[in-house]
Protein backbone atom coordinates (compact mmCIF):
# COMPACT_ATOMS: atom_id res chain seq x y z
CA UNK A 1 0.00 0.00 0.00
CA UNK A 2 1.40 3.40 -1.04
CA UNK A 3 1.21 6.38 1.24
CA UNK A 4 1.33 9.95 -0.08
CA UNK A 5 2.37 12.94 1.94
CA UNK A 6 0.18 16.03 2.07
CA UNK A 7 2.82 18.06 0.17
CA UNK A 8 2.84 15.49 -2.66
CA UNK A 9 -0.96 15.61 -2.88
CA UNK A 10 -0.92 19.44 -2.91
CA UNK A 11 1.75 19.52 -5.61
CA UNK A 12 -0.19 17.03 -7.78
CA UNK A 13 -3.39 18.99 -7.29
CA UNK A 14 -1.72 22.28 -8.25
CA UNK A 15 -0.26 20.72 -11.40
CA UNK A 16 -3.62 19.19 -12.31
CA UNK A 17 -5.47 22.51 -11.84
CA UNK A 18 -2.80 24.38 -13.83
CA UNK A 19 -3.17 21.97 -16.75
CA UNK A 20 -6.96 22.38 -16.73
CA UNK A 21 -6.70 26.20 -16.67
CA UNK A 22 -4.11 26.32 -19.47
CA UNK A 23 -6.01 23.87 -21.67
CA UNK A 24 -9.23 25.80 -21.06
CA UNK A 25 -7.61 28.95 -22.42
CA UNK A 26 -6.59 27.24 -25.64
CA UNK A 27 -10.13 26.18 -26.58
CA UNK A 28 -11.60 29.69 -26.50
CA UNK A 29 -12.46 30.36 -30.12
CA UNK A 30 -11.78 33.74 -31.68
CA UNK A 31 -14.73 36.02 -32.26
CA UNK A 32 -16.31 35.52 -35.66
CA UNK A 33 -16.45 38.33 -38.17
CA UNK A 34 -19.57 40.48 -37.71
CA UNK A 35 -22.27 40.28 -40.34
CA UNK A 36 -23.39 43.30 -42.33
CA UNK A 37 -26.66 43.25 -40.36
CA UNK A 38 -24.76 43.40 -37.03
CA UNK A 39 -22.67 46.33 -38.25
CA UNK A 40 -25.76 48.19 -39.45
CA UNK A 41 -27.53 47.52 -36.15
CA UNK A 42 -24.64 48.99 -34.14
CA UNK A 43 -24.09 51.76 -36.68
CA UNK A 44 -20.94 53.61 -37.63
CA UNK A 45 -22.31 56.94 -36.48
CA UNK A 46 -22.06 60.21 -38.37
CA UNK A 47 -18.94 60.63 -40.51
CA UNK A 48 -16.87 63.28 -38.70
CA UNK A 49 -15.86 66.44 -40.52
CA UNK A 50 -12.18 67.36 -40.78
CA UNK A 51 -12.37 70.24 -38.29
CA UNK A 52 -14.11 68.01 -35.74
CA UNK A 53 -11.75 65.04 -35.81
CA UNK A 54 -8.67 67.26 -35.90
CA UNK A 55 -9.83 69.14 -32.82
CA UNK A 56 -10.79 65.87 -31.03
CA UNK A 57 -7.34 64.42 -31.67
CA UNK A 58 -5.54 67.61 -30.62
CA UNK A 59 -7.67 67.76 -27.45
CA UNK A 60 -6.64 64.17 -26.68
CA UNK A 61 -2.93 64.96 -27.06
CA UNK A 62 -3.34 68.20 -25.05
CA UNK A 63 -4.43 65.99 -22.14
CA UNK A 64 -1.74 63.31 -22.38
CA UNK A 65 1.41 65.16 -23.48
CA UNK A 66 3.77 66.90 -21.11
CA UNK A 67 4.47 69.60 -23.74
CA UNK A 68 1.30 69.64 -25.87
CA UNK A 69 2.26 72.89 -27.60
CA UNK A 70 5.28 71.10 -29.13
CA UNK A 71 3.22 68.55 -31.08
CA UNK A 72 3.29 68.52 -34.86
CA UNK A 73 0.40 66.77 -36.62
CA UNK A 74 0.08 65.40 -40.13
CA UNK A 75 -3.30 63.89 -41.05
CA UNK A 76 -2.86 60.84 -43.27
CA UNK A 77 -6.37 59.70 -44.02
CA UNK A 78 -9.94 60.73 -44.35
CA UNK A 79 -12.38 58.96 -42.00
CA UNK A 80 -12.97 55.38 -43.14
CA UNK A 81 -15.58 52.95 -41.79
CA UNK A 82 -13.94 50.19 -39.76
CA UNK A 83 -14.72 47.77 -36.97
CA UNK A 84 -12.49 46.21 -34.34
CA UNK A 85 -13.58 42.83 -33.05
CA UNK A 86 -10.62 42.08 -30.80
CA UNK A 87 -11.55 39.51 -28.15
CA UNK A 88 -10.60 41.70 -25.21
CA UNK A 89 -13.45 44.17 -25.66
CA UNK A 90 -16.88 44.37 -27.27
CA UNK A 91 -17.21 45.01 -30.99
CA UNK A 92 -16.23 48.61 -31.77
CA UNK A 93 -17.62 50.26 -34.88
CA UNK A 94 -16.84 53.72 -36.19
CA UNK A 95 -14.56 55.78 -38.41
CA UNK A 96 -10.77 55.40 -38.41
CA UNK A 97 -8.61 58.50 -38.87
CA UNK A 98 -4.83 58.15 -39.03
CA UNK A 99 -2.34 60.82 -38.12
CA UNK A 100 1.44 61.13 -37.70
CA UNK A 101 2.54 62.99 -34.57
CA UNK A 102 5.88 64.02 -33.15
CA UNK A 103 6.32 65.90 -29.90
CA UNK A 104 8.77 66.74 -27.14
CA UNK A 105 9.24 64.08 -24.49
CA UNK A 106 9.95 64.57 -20.77
CA UNK A 107 13.58 65.42 -21.59
CA UNK A 108 12.52 68.21 -23.93
CA UNK A 109 13.72 66.37 -27.07
CA UNK A 110 11.54 65.61 -30.05
CA UNK A 111 10.43 62.01 -30.40
CA UNK A 112 10.43 60.05 -33.60
CA UNK A 113 7.27 60.65 -35.59
CA UNK A 114 4.69 58.02 -34.62
CA UNK A 115 1.60 56.98 -36.52
CA UNK A 116 -1.64 56.82 -34.54
CA UNK A 117 -5.11 55.70 -35.50
CA UNK A 118 -8.23 56.97 -33.78
CA UNK A 119 -11.51 55.09 -33.92
CA UNK A 120 -14.24 57.74 -33.70
CA UNK A 121 -18.01 57.57 -33.43
CA UNK A 122 -20.46 60.36 -32.72
CA UNK A 123 -17.99 62.96 -31.36
CA UNK A 124 -16.22 60.37 -29.20
CA UNK A 125 -12.85 58.67 -29.42
CA UNK A 126 -13.60 54.98 -28.90
CA UNK A 127 -10.02 53.77 -29.08
CA UNK A 128 -6.50 54.98 -29.90
CA UNK A 129 -4.13 52.74 -31.83
CA UNK A 130 -0.38 53.23 -31.90
CA UNK A 131 2.06 52.14 -34.55
CA UNK A 132 4.35 51.22 -31.65
CA UNK A 133 1.68 49.27 -29.74
CA UNK A 134 0.52 45.67 -29.78
CA UNK A 135 0.40 43.55 -32.93
CA UNK A 136 -3.32 44.29 -33.31
CA UNK A 137 -2.72 48.04 -32.99
CA UNK A 138 0.05 47.93 -35.59
CA UNK A 139 -2.21 45.93 -37.88
CA UNK A 140 -5.00 48.53 -37.70
CA UNK A 141 -2.63 51.48 -38.06
CA UNK A 142 -0.97 49.79 -41.05
CA UNK A 143 -4.29 50.05 -42.89
CA UNK A 144 -3.70 53.81 -42.95
CA UNK A 145 -1.02 53.36 -45.59
CA UNK A 146 -3.65 51.72 -47.82
CA UNK A 147 -5.66 54.96 -48.10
Amino acid sequence: MAYFSISEIKRTLIIFISIIVISGCSIISPRTQPTRAELEQIGFGVKPKKELYQSMIKDYFNLVLKFPHSAHYETLSLPVKVYDNENSHPLLVGFLVCIDVDFKNELGKYTEETRYGFLLRDREILKKYSGNGTYREKQIVSTCSDF
